[in-house]
């Protein structure tokens, strides 16, 4: 599950260089370099994750872990996204709300 982490985050690159997922407008005309933030802060969710692993006695809270930390940030990040500026939430911050419920019911079950 970790690694779909760093696969997004990888991915976060790539969009850089194809110029998708643009980031709002600066003052001097330019677009945030989201992606870039993006992909940086997701390689530190990464290794917290990854250090993290071994304090959890079961996979339900791995997952559960993983999803919440995840889409904690990718929910607070897409508000800086330029697609999203007209939007008061996103598609993706509604499926991060979803997927951090989900993420609270594995760690909920993953404590019985």
């Amino acid at each position: 599950m970790p690694n779909l982490v760093l696969i997004y985050s990888i991915s976060k690159i790539g969009c850089f260089f194809s110029g998708c997922c643009k980031g709002v407008l600066l003052s001097n005309g330019k677009n945030l370099p989201i992606q870039l933030i993006e992909s940086i802060i997701n390689f530190v969710i990464y290794i917290i994750i990854i250090k993290n692993y071994k304090n959890f006695k079961n996979s339900y809270q791995k997952i559960g872990f993983t999803c919440m930390f995840f889409t904690f940030f990718k929910f607070i990040l897409e508000f800086f996204r330029y697609s999203n500026l007209y939007e008061i939430l996103s598609i993706s911050q509604l499926m991060c709300i979803v997927v951090f419920i989900f993420g609270i019911a594995f760690m909920i079950y993953g404590k019985t």
